[in-house]
């Protein structure tokens, strides 16, 4: 799993990277690279850090749940201490 992830951050930077320069230079009207459409670069590292994110994000999904149900529960948690109405703190039994 941390080979995967670490390989998975690297092609997240370099498509950033290539997205990143060949952005700028679609801003400065560089239309080729190397033969190589700029426009065409642009959108193909684009669809790959598409790709990368979401499997990013589906090998960390455990993580950000907790995450987040932890965010909430403290929010709840502190809303209730503040004793807001009991209606309000009933979130937190469940």
């Amino acid at each position: 799993m941390d080979r995967t992830n670490y390989w998975i951050d690297i092609l997240l930077l370099i498509s950033f990277i290539m997205v990143s320069l060949t952005g700028f230079m679609l801003q400065y009207d560089s239309s080729n690279l190397f033969g190589f459409s700029v426009f065409s670069i642009h959108s193909k590292f684009g669809l790959i850090i598409t790709f990368l994110v979401g499997i990013h994000l589906i090998l960390h999904f455990n993580w950000l749940k907790v995450m987040t149900v932890g965010l909430f529960k403290k929010n709840v948690e502190e809303n209730c201490s503040e004793k807001v109405s009991e209606q309000d703190c009933s979130i937190k039994k469940v």
